[in-house]
């Protein structure tokens, strides 16, 4: 068995809030880590986010006004599905709805 060392390693990662099975990370472990917390966004931060990247793809597109109307007519929408309070999403359904409107 051979001894080796790690040096100048960059270490990523990403959890959600602890609840359902997740746990909360130990002191011990987030002592090597910097943490940082992002909260959810509210509906106007959403709906700007997205719809700029509609106007972009818009843009790069070469497609009409149109298409720019309906896009942040989409975004809305999506949103306000969002919204209903029935299920709980996140980001990444959201991102993959917009995604396939803008495909």
């Amino acid at each position: 068995m051979t001894k080796f060392g790690l040096q100048d390693v960059q270490f990523l990662a990403a959890m959600g809030p602890p609840g359902g099975g997740r746990n909360n990370i130990t002191t011990r472990m987030s002592r090597h880590l910097n943490v940082i917390t992002i909260h959810e966004f509210n509906n106007a931060t959403m709906s700007a986010i997205f719809s700029q990247i509609v106007e972009i793809h818009a843009a790069r597109g070469g497609y009409d006004g149109n298409y720019l109307q309906l896009g942040k007519k989409a975004v809305a929408a999506t949103l306000h599905v969002f919204n209903k309070g029935e299920f709980y999403f996140r980001w990444l359904e959201y991102s993959i709805i917009e995604i396939g409107i803008v495909a």
